[in-house]
């Protein structure tokens, strides 16, 4: 959405209502799948934030860094933002999140389970606001690779990889791209 006002910005999304959500919002937006997407014509950035690229399988990695290769621009830049690497993952963890704000008061209550290479992160949520509680949990299930593991199907691709440290959103650090 912010983006949008400085940019020619659009997104896709393989989840309808992620998309419903973000055309209330005034965003640009199509469906789309990472493993399939292509561009009518290549783009200068690519994004793919809040450990999206966690979701897919890792051999299907190949087929998405050919993908981002193709839809770059020579000179364009594609940032991913990873989900936790082995040694960061704490199979066991849990904690608990709240906001509050006049209207609304939300709690998340997460536990984390590593099964293999596969976190599984349990969440219950309570959203209350005048008058009503609204519950509900989900289930996410995120793969843990290396920052090597994630690179390497970008740099077979064509693509130069670095590592942003600063802590942007969730501590994990950015995956740069470069298209030469």
């Amino acid at each position: 959405m912010h983006l949008q006002d400085h940019f020619d910005a659009r997104g896709f999304d393989i989840a309808p209502e992620m998309l419903a959500l973000a055309r209330t919002k005034g965003v640009t937006v199509a469906p789309g799948d990472m493993r399939l997407f292509t561009v009518d014509e290549p783009v200068d950035a690519f994004l793919c934030l809040f450990s999206s690229i966690g979701y897919l399988d890792p051999a299907d990695l190949p087929a998405v860094a050919e993908r981002v290769h193709a839809a770059l621009k020579p000179g364009g830049v594609a940032l991913i933002e990873p989900w936790l690497t082995p040694d960061a993952v704490k199979d066991g963890h849990f904690m608990l999140q709240q906001a509050t704000s006049p209207d609304v008061v939300a709690a998340r209550a997460s536990a984390v389970t590593l099964d293999g290479a596969t976190t599984h992160v349990d969440f219950a949520w309570s959203i209350a606001r005048p008058h009503r509680v609204e519950t509900f949990e989900e289930r996410h299930s995120l793969h843990v690779l290396s920052r090597a593991d994630l690179a390497a199907p970008f740099v077979a691709a064509g693509l130069e990889a670095s590592w942003e440290d600063r802590h942007i959103v969730m501590r994990r650090g950015l995956l740069v791209l470069r298209k030469a």
